[in-house]
């Protein structure tokens, strides 16, 4: 099984304020989504068993309009890779199932 979680949010200010850089900062994580994957999926079929990827992305990988936090929710949504990547290896046959999660702090407040 692979989890790929990582993410962040470093700032939460308004589009105006925010740079190129922490649009690339926060980018990081669907490309680490990726490396997690290309790690990870060449070597689970020589393992003979079924294997399983979990990506973490967010509740604002669902739903937009989050106020001050493009970037983040930009990366979220990147994490969609997920369902292209399920869809692929269900046609052709791996027996590798691809989850995502989507947690919220709305209930931790």
């Amino acid at each position: 099984m692979l989890c790929n979680n990582a993410g962040g949010v470093h700032f939460q200010h308004a589009r105006l304020d925010q740079t190129l850089d922490d649009w690339r900062w926060v980018l990081r994580e669907p490309v680490g989504v990726i490396h997690g994957i290309a790690t990870f999926l060449p070597r689970a079929p020589s393992q003979g068993t079924p294997a399983h990827i979990v990506n973490t992305s967010s509740v604002a990988g669902l739903v937009s309009g989050i106020a001050f936090l493009g970037p983040y929710a930009v990366s979220k949504v990147g994490v969609a890779i997920s369902e292209t990547l399920r869809q692929e290896l269900a046609i052709t046959g791996e027996p590798i199932g691809v989850s995502v999660v989507c947690p919220s702090d709305k209930h931790s407040r």
